[in-house]
């Protein structure tokens, strides 16, 4: 942390270049739909993945069952609207900033990315570290901590799978800093045109690296165990693909989507997402077609769930309530935190019961609800109100305001 409070003066230009930002691009529906990421993926890991629970709890038949097995399990595509969502926004601030200025800003997008990043995630991972000498079942080794502290532990998961820690979700924060890292240097001097070619070099790139994993693993099957595919950035440039290209495509417009269409849009991405969970074994990593096929369609589907939501037209829309907006925009500490929420759920609440699931899983997401909520206001905070010394495009006009008021 020291090391990033010593660069954090405002680069050459951007006091100079206050009077010629143009008028930020923020869509609180967005915010919202960060949300519904995040609640997928909390989904995803409280509750249960077996069709037999839903059979004894539910009373579905066995065929029946298995849909809402799929649908659980289709929540660990919220990473994938996580990656899509991101991908779009960044592309289309730095495209407006390109327009604007005529280059970007390298090290200002760095450090901005830095201090809504880094603050909470270091301080997580560090307490995971001291949690683990504390609760011997959530162990971070010093090798899983010296990847997660240099944002390769993405890559430690796909080598030694996941730690037993708190921690383990971040792996994703790892894909996205590698984004940062190298998507501004990409558009430097990138027209739309050639945004657009690298978008689909990385769907090109995405679908090989898949296809040599799966060869590999022909001949060495325990090689591509989860999260060998799952957690490779290679391997997982669908979603920042499509959302890069989305942003070329719309250049900085919002779609008129008349609302049968948002809805078909929205069903037709939930229930893409739902049949890859259920029928292309993504996460046992082993099936050529669903491999192959699998991917790419989360990937559309998440998009398609993107455009649905990208320009709600109505202001009483649930999308744009304002606690829906703040739920979004704390989103990034719910996904921190909700591993913590269900291991403190643990000790509340515990067993085989509908109830017992029940009474777990509304103390876990109280829990991570009001960690979040703290850490926004405390944590992160004081270093969001930062960001506006090194922005050109806003993307945030009340961030300030939200901070110390969500209301």
């Amino acid at each position: 942390m020291a090391s990033m409070m010593s660069v954090l003066t405002a680069p050459s230009g951007v006091e100079s270049n206050r009077s010629s930002r143009i008028s930020g691009f923020y869509r609180p529906e967005l915010d919202s739909l960060r949300f519904i990421a995040f609640f997928a993926v909390f989904l995803h890991h409280s509750l249960p993945r077996n069709a037999d629970f839903y059979v004894r709890h539910a009373l579905l038949p066995k065929t029946l069952a298995r849909w809402p097995e799929a649908l659980v399990n289709s929540g660990g595509f919220g990473v994938d609207l996580f990656f899509a969502l991101s991908s779009y926004l960044i592309t289309e601030l730095l495209l407006r900033e390109l327009r604007i200025r005529g280059s970007l800003d390298v090290k200002a997008f760095w450090i901005r990315r830095a201090l809504r990043i880094w603050p909470l995630y270091f301080f997580f991972v560090a307490f995971a570290f001291v949690l683990g000498w504390l609760v011997p079942t959530e162990k971070l080794s010093s090798s899983y901590f010296t990847a997660f502290v240099l944002f390769c532990a993405n890559w430690a998961c796909t080598a030694w799978s996941y730690p037993a820690s708190v921690a383990a979700p971040l792996w994703s924060v790892s894909i996205e800093e590698q984004f940062y890292i190298a998507w501004p240097l990409l558009l430097r001097r990138a027209t739309p045109r050639r945004v657009a070619r690298v978008s689909l070099l990385l769907l090109a790139i995405a679908t090989l690296t898949r296809a040599l994993l799966l060869s590999r693993g022909a001949r060495y099957p325990a090689e591509v165990e989860h999260p060998t595919i799952w957690c490779n950035t290679f391997a997982r440039l669908d979603p920042i693909a499509l959302g890069a290209l989305l942003a070329v495509i719309l250049r900085g417009r919002v779609p008129r989507i008349s609302p049968s269409g948002r809805m078909a849009l929205l069903i037709g991405g939930l229930l893409t997402t739902t049949i890859v969970a259920r029928y292309c074994e993504i996460y046992k990593e082993r099936s050529w077609i669903g491999i192959l096929a699998g991917y790419p369609a989360v990937a559309l589907g998440v998009v398609a769930i993107l455009l649905s939501v990208l320009g709600a037209p109505k202001p009483g829309s649930l999308f744009l309530h304002r606690w829906f907006v703040y739920l979004g925009r704390i989103s990034y500490g719910l996904y921190v935190y909700h591993r913590l929420g269900l291991l403190i759920a643990d000790y509340f609440a515990s067993g085989r019961t509908g109830r017992a699931f029940a009474v777990h899983w509304i103390v876990a997401f109280t829990t991570t609800l009001l960690l979040a909520a703290a850490s926004y206001k405390f944590l992160e905070g004081p270093f969001l109100r930062m960001k506006e010394r090194f922005t050109y495009v806003t993307s945030l006009p009340c961030e300030v305001t939200a901070v110390r008021n969500p209301s």
